[in-house]
C-alpha cells in the first residue's frame, strides 16, 4: 500500500490566508465612515462623510437628496441611525499600472516607439497606427495632439500609455496576468482619454474598447471620451469563482482607422472588492430649559406668568405645558396651557417658593420661583461663595440689603436681605520640584490634587523653560507632566509654570505662577 503525504497543512495555510484577508478587509471597512455618534440640538444639522468606497449608498434613502454620494448633510428632528454601505476596494495587485516604470509589466499587440520621426503631416513618436510609447505630455509624442495638453491622469507630471489606434478589431492594447483568490470579487479600473484634434468627435471614429478576463469579454464595448484630454474612469467587478489567476487584457474594438481612434491609458488596477457597512447616529436633544424666578405681587391679588418662551421649543414639541410640583404655602398655583397663574392668600405677606416642571422629547427640567407678597416689610437669609447676585446688583461683602418692589396699586413693600458671604476659593498648591530622572517611584510627576479638581470649570496650564519655550500644554484638569517634551526627558533646570482656572463663581480666572525644578 503506498503513503500518501497529506495535504491538511497546505489546506490549514489556505484557511488562514483567506481568513486573514477577510479580518484584514473588515477593519477596512471599520474605518470608511469619518463622522464619529453626535449629539445636537433640534434645528441642528450634522456633516456625514465616508470615504475609500467604490459606491455608496446611505439609508435611509428618503432621508438624502442623493443617496449615492459621499458627503450628506443631515437634520434629524428625532433621534436617527443612518447607515452606509458600499465596496471597500482593496490594494490594487496590477504591476506598474500608472506607467511609472515605463514600458515594462505588460505585453500587447501595438508597437512600441521611443523616436520622433518626421511625416508629410509633421512629427510624431506615434506616427504610425498600431504604435503606442510610454511618455509624460501628448505634445511631446505627435504633433497633431501639440494644440493640447493631455497629461498623466493622477498628478499631470507622470508618465501614461500614449497609443496610435488600429482599425484591425480585437487588437489587444495591455495585457496581464495576475494571481487570483478563488471566489472573491474583484473590479478592473482603467482610466482613458482620447487623442483627437476633433473635441467631438463621433462614437464611430473614437476608439472603442473592450475589457475581458480569461477569455471572456466582461461588460460592454464603450468608447473614449467626446472631449479631448479628458479623462474618464471605465470599469467592470468580476468575481473570480474557482479561477485562480486572471489573464486581462484591453482589446481594441474600433474598425475605422484614421484621425479620432488615438487615445490613452493610465492608472490601471485590478483589486478585491469587499462589501461594507457602517452606521452613524445622531441622538437629537430639546435645549430645554426651566430658569429659576422671583415675582413680586400684592396679597390676596393674582399673577399669571409664562415660564416658558422658546421658539425652538415651540415649532419642534408643540404646546409645551408646566407642571406644578411644589405648591406655595400660602397661594394656589393653577395651569393653563402654557401658563401658571397663582392666586395669592389676602392674609399673608412675605416669602416663599413655588416649584414647576416642563417636559419635551422625553427630557424634563426643573425651576423654583420665589413669590414676594408685597404689603409689609419681608426677610430673605441667603449664603453664598463670594459673591451674590440679588435684583440685579452683585455683593461681594456679608451685610443686611434692601429692595423695594412697587407694585401698580400700592402695595410697596421692602425685602431685607441678610447676606453671610464665605470665601470658598480652592486652595491649588504644586510642588516645587519634581525628579522624573531618579527612578525611584517618588515625585515623579507634576498634577493637580484631585480634591480641587470637581470645583474647576476651566482650566490652562502652560510650561516654559527659561529661554521662554513653551515645553508643555494642557486645558485638562486631569494633565500630568513627567518633565518630558514629546517623549524624552528636558535637561535637569528651573521651569517657570502659568496656571489659569475658574470656578462658579469667578467671572474672571485665578492666575498662578511660579517656577518648579525638575531634577
Amino acid at each position: 500500500m503506498k503513503y500518501r503525504k497529506p495535504t491538511s497543512t497546505l489546506l490549514l495555510t489556505l484557511l488562514f490566508l483567506m481568513g486573514f484577508l477577510t479580518i484584514g478587509a473588515q477593519t477596512r471597512c471599520d474605518s470608511v465612515l469619518l463622522t464619529p455618534d453626535a449629539t445636537i440640538s433640534v434645528g441642528q444639522s450634522v456633516l456625514l462623510q465616508a470615504h475609500n468606497l467604490f459606491d455608496y449608498q446611505w439609508l435611509p434613502a428618503s432621508a438624502f437628496n442623493d443617496p449615492t454620494d459621499s458627503v450628506q448633510t443631515v437634520s434629524p428632528t428625532t433621534t436617527s441611525t443612518y447607515h452606509i454601505t458600499g465596496h471597500y476596494i482593496s490594494d490594487n495587485v496590477v504591476t506598474n499600472g500608472n506607467f511609472e516604470s515605463g514600458n515594462t509589466g505588460f505585453v500587447t499587440d501595438y508597437n512600441y516607439s521611443n523616436t520622433v520621426s518626421s511625416y508629410g503631416w509633421g512629427t510624431a513618436i506615434i506616427g504610425n497606427s498600431n504604435s503606442y510609447t510610454i511618455n509624460t505630455s501628448s505634445a511631446n509624442v505627435h504633433s497633431h495632439f501639440a494644440t493640447y495638453n493631455c497629461t498623466d491622469h493622477t498628478s499631470g507630471s507622470g508618465q501614461c500609455m500614449f497609443v496610435n489606434g488600429s482599425g484591425t478589431p480585437n487588437t489587444c492594447v495591455w495585457q496581464q496576468t495576475i494571481q487570483t483568490t478563488p471566489n472573491t470579487d474583484y473590479i478592473f479600473i482603467a482610466w482613458v482619454a482620447t487623442l483627437s484634434s476633433n473635441p467631438t468627435s463621433s462614437g464611430s471614429a473614437r476608439a472603442s474598447l473592450q475589457f475581458s478576463i480569461n477569455g471572456q469579454s466582461i461588460g460592454s464595448t464603450f468608447n473614449s471620451p467626446p472631449q479631448t484630454a479628458t479623462w474618464e474612469r471605465f470599469y467592470q467587478p468580476w468575481n473570480s469563482g474557482n479561477n485562480t489567476q486572471a489573464i486581462i487584457k484591453i482589446i481594441n474594438q474600433n474598425t475605422e482607422e484614421g484621425g479620432g481612434n488615438d487615445f490613452a491609458l493610465d492608472d490601471i488596477s485590478f483589486s478585491p472588492l469587499y462589501p461594507c457597512t457602517d452606521s452613524v447616529t445622531v441622538t437629537v436633544e430639546i435645549p430645554l430649559d426651566a430658569v429659576d424666578d422671583q415675582v413680586a405681587a400684592c396679597r390676596g391679588t393674582s399673577l399669571t406668568m409664562r415660564p416658558l418662551d422658546n421658539d425652538i421649543i415651540d415649532n419642534w414639541c408643540g404646546t409645551v405645558q408646566p407642571e406644578i410640583i411644589q405648591q406655595p404655602a400660602h397661594a394656589n398655583a393653577q395651569v393653563s396651557n402654557t401658563d401658571i397663574t397663582i392666586n395669592f392668600d389676602p392674609t399673608f405677606t412675605g416669602t416663599e417658593t413655588m416649584k414647576y416642571r416642563i417636559c419635551c422629547g422625553g427630557k424634563c427640567d426643573t425651576a423654583e420661583i420665589t413669590l414676594v407678597t408685597s404689603g409689609k416689610n419681608g426677610e430673605m437669609f441667603e449664603q453664598a461663595c463670594d459673591r451674590y447676585t440679588w435684583n440685579g446688583q452683585t455683593y461681594s461683602q456679608s451685610g443686611a440689603y434692601t429692595h423695594r418692589y412697587i407694585s401698580a396699586d400700592g402695595c410697596d413693600s421692602i425685602v431685607t436681605l441678610y447676606l453671610t458671604i464665605d470665601d470658598c476659593s480652592i486652595p491649588v498648591h504644586l510642588p516645587s520640584a519634581i525628579s522624573p530622572s531618579i527612578s525611584d517611584g517618588h515625585n515623579d510627576r507634576l498634577s493637580l490634587p484631585d480634591i480641587v479638581k470637581p470645583q474647576m470649570m476651566e482650566f490652562k496650564i502652560r510650561i516654559f523653560d527659561r529661554w521662554g519655550n513653551l515645553v508643555f500644554y494642557s486645558e485638562d484638569k486631569d494633565f500630568v507632566w513627567d518633565g518630558t517634551r514629546n517623549g524624552k526627558l528636558l535637561p535637569n533646570s528651573v521651569y517657570i509654570y502659568d496656571l489659569r482656572y475658574k470656578t462658579e463663581t469667578d467671572s474672571e480666572p485665578v492666575v498662578l505662577q511660579g517656577t518648579i525644578t525638575v531634577l
